[in-house]
């Protein structure tokens, strides 16, 4: 995505901790681009050198030196023997070859304090004088809405398992959910919640919302009218923008095709 993107302009890449990689990184870095990406705890401490564990708040910056090459005696600096770190013939890496066998990565590695004892790691190159702790702070929770909107693009929609296997129809089922997803957040939005004394907000069940708009779409009945805007405005949640959950991590095994909705 950054190698087709215009750079003409600066762009700051957003991503989670599934995207934090040194090729990713590399990418954004030849292009004279940003990026700001969450990174976990075992990562990060490889990259530091030194354990995460009891570190509350950090802002350290770092310059790594990649390789394909563990022999101590081919390194062009071999006074920074602790910057240097291995890349295996097996991990992708566009920027090394026989030509270029080492590649100058500076990185600055901030963590931060999101909750009570919980902690993010944050990867970025942007300058410090510019971005403080607090402002990578503010600037990676913006990308919260879009989260929530792939989970909602992801499991309403039943888009955990794909039906096809060859590309094209992969391609065409994601344009399909992704037409539903806005076809039902059209309608959510214009949905008329009854104002009654409540002691919270309330909003749209979008997960309803989609099934209520996919039923509307599936009536085939002239006689049978279904009053999709009504319904959906009679399904509501209320807000509660303090409320958390603990990251459960699962093992997810591969779902045959045979049990695909």
């Amino acid at each position: 995505m950054v190698d087709r993107s215009d750079n003409s302009t600066l762009s700051i890449y957003l991503a989670d901790r599934g995207y934090a990689s040194y090729n990713n990184f590399a990418h954004v870095m030849a292009h004279n681009q940003y990026f700001l990406i969450r990174c976990t705890d075992v990562k990060t401490s490889r990259l530091l050198g030194f354990s995460v564990d009891n570190v509350k708040e950090l802002d350290y910056h770092v310059d790594r030196i990649l390789t394909r090459s563990n022999s101590k005696k081919k390194r062009m600096y071999p006074e920074r023997n602790k910057d240097y770190r291995y890349i295996c013939q097996e991990v992708p890496f566009d920027y090394l070859d026989s030509e270029c066998t080492e590649f100058h990565m500076p990185l600055r590695i901030v963590r931060i304090e999101i909750a009570d004892n919980t902690y993010e790691n944050l990867i970025t190159n942007l300058p410090d004088i510019e971005f403080d702790i607090d402002e990578l702070k503010d600037l990676y929770h913006r990308r919260w809405d879009q989260e929530t909107a792939y989970r909602d693009l992801k499991y309403p929609l039943c888009l955990k398992a794909f039906h096809s296997k060859k590309y094209k129809y992969i391609v065409q089922e994601v344009y399909a959910r992704a037409i539903m997803f806005n076809y039902c957040s059209e309608i959510a939005m214009h949905a008329e919640i009854p104002k009654r004394e409540r002691k919270l907000q309330y909003q749209v069940n979008f997960a309803q919302a989609i099934k209520i708009s996919r039923d509307h779409l599936r009536n085939r009945d002239k006689k049978r009218h279904i009053n999709a805007s009504g319904l959906i405005a009679n399904n509501i949640e209320p807000i509660r923008p303090e409320r958390t959950y603990r990251r459960q991590a699962r093992f997810k095994l591969p779902m045959s095709f045979c049990y695909r909705n």
